[in-house]
């Protein structure tokens, strides 16, 4: 089987998804002879097997309701998008 890398996603991201696991990662890396900090291109197809999946329920619950996870950014994030920005203070200190 095939999925191919949406905007923003890292093997973890991947991993989580069909295989229901971020432990998938090394197991998705090798498969398609990758490191997993490697920066994935979007478009790139990578392979996987469907039994190879850890947590079914958690890729099954992906799938059923479209999530494809993108956590990796690269670059600075637009201001507008941090959870922090230029007005926060000390309050807390």
């Amino acid at each position: 089987m095939k999925v191919v890398v949406q905007q923003g996603q890292s093997l973890l991201d991947l991993a989580m998804q069909i295989y229901g696991s971020v432990d998938a990662v090394f197991t998705l890396a090798q498969d398609n002879g990758k490191n997993v900090t490697d920066v994935l291109q979007v478009g790139e197809e990578l392979e996987y097997s469907s039994d190879k999946i850890l947590d079914a329920r958690v890729a099954t619950y992906f799938a059923n309701n479209a999530i494809s996870p993108c956590t990796a950014y690269p670059g600075e994030l637009p201001v507008d998008t941090r959870i922090f920005d230029q007005t926060f203070d000390k309050t807390f200190n």
